[in-house]
């Protein structure tokens, strides 16, 4: 929005957006190599059991657990998160992603927008659906970081 405002945004520091694009950058990477092994990890889950927090939040979580909620899933999407990299790879490739991600940057931080051609709606709903999966995924599936056991994991 404040790429066409004469005036500059700076309620926070210009660094902490290339840092979220950095971090957003990575994920798309663990994906790419993650969904290169074609895992699934399908939950068989009951209506009772599906809003289950051990499901979608640690236990240690220092937000309120609803804002680890999952939004933009389909309900099989939750189930089974990796069906979110597959298609998010299917949509593009894992180099177009990066170039688009370069170019939205670009525009963010530059007083101009003719010829942009991004669809931006569509990234936001394949990128947030990503993040998603992603941390559904650390939350079940991986037990340790850097060989040290996740806080509060038990075994």
């Amino acid at each position: 929005m404040f790429a066409t405002k004469s005036r500059i945004y700076n309620k926070e520091e210009p660094a902490a957006l290339l840092a979220r694009f950095k971090a957003i950058n990575s994920i798309i990477l663990a994906a790419y190599t993650i969904n290169k092994d074609k895992k699934s990890g399908s939950l068989n889950l009951s209506l009772k059991q599906f809003a289950g927090r051990r499901f979608y939040s640690r236990p240690d979580a220092t937000c309120p657990e609803w804002e680890y909620l999952p939004r933009m899933l389909t309900t099989r999407e939750y189930q089974d998160p990796y069906i979110v990299f597959r298609k998010f790879f299917k949509y593009q490739s894992v180099d177009k992603w990066r170039e688009d991600l370069d170019l939205v940057l670009d525009y963010a931080l530059a007083a101009y927008t003719e010829g942009c051609d991004l669809n931006l709606l569509e990234l936001y709903f394949h990128l947030t659906k990503l993040i998603e999966a992603a941390h559904l995924i650390d939350v079940r599936e991986v037990t340790h970081v850097g060989g040290d056991l996740k806080p509060n994991f038990e075994v």
